[in-house]
């Protein structure tokens, strides 16, 4: 996951409750980069503290591990506003 834009004042909030709403789901782990996302991941690990939650700083930083978190046959949902150039990690991954 990367930071969405434009949320306005309430933006912090809003990842953070995202954050939350993905640890109650039955998922293995969550991967986010960007300076919002650090609420998302801080909200999740309340939610689910064994939950793997990594945050990244950059996306460049994500875009190393991800060789090394992933395993054939995981299920990979991809989400960030455009202007993440997320693009690139999906790139990635269908290679």
């Amino acid at each position: 996951m990367g930071d969405i834009a434009e949320l306005g004042e309430n933006e912090k909030r809003i990842h953070a409750e995202v954050g939350a709403f993905a640890a109650s789901l039955s998922i293995d782990a969550i991967y986010c980069t960007g300076p919002l996302c650090a609420f998302l991941a801080e909200a999740a690990k309340t939610i689910k503290p064994k939950l793997d939650v990594r945050h990244f700083y950059s996306k460049d930083q994500l875009i190393v591990e991800l060789p090394r978190l992933l395993e054939d046959g995981d299920t990979v949902l991809v989400k960030a506003s455009h202007f993440m150039q997320f693009n690139q990690i999906v790139s990635i991954l269908a290679n």
